[in-house]
């Protein structure tokens, strides 16, 4: 509940939500993976997804990146939408040095 003036508004809040953001403000994209697995396919977990794979790549947990695009994408497409990336990433950091 929230007093707006001298209104009381009473809002929902979205738990599932407030579980991802908090697994990804700490750092826990395993716990984050765990908790979108169990929820269905809807647009906004897809982007939840798909923030959990850039995190996931820019912390090089690339087990994690992995898993996470497995749970996004048919086995048929996961070579070209998660290999191929995942290799010119790495390849990129080891040429710069990173």
């Amino acid at each position: 509940m929230v007093t707006e003036g001298v209104m009381t508004v009473v809002y929902t809040l979205d738990e599932g939500l407030i579980e991802f953001g908090t697994a990804i403000d700490d750092g826990n994209y395993t716990r984050a993976t765990a908790f979108l697995g169990t929820l269905e396919m809807t647009p906004e977990t897809e982007a939840m997804w798909k923030t959990l794979s850039k995190l996931a790549l820019e912390a090089r947990q690339l087990h994690t990146a992995e898993r996470v695009n497995d749970a996004q994408s048919q086995p048929s497409t996961r070579t070209a939408e998660i290999c191929v990336p995942l290799a010119l990433y790495v390849n990129l950091n080891l040429m710069l040095g990173c």
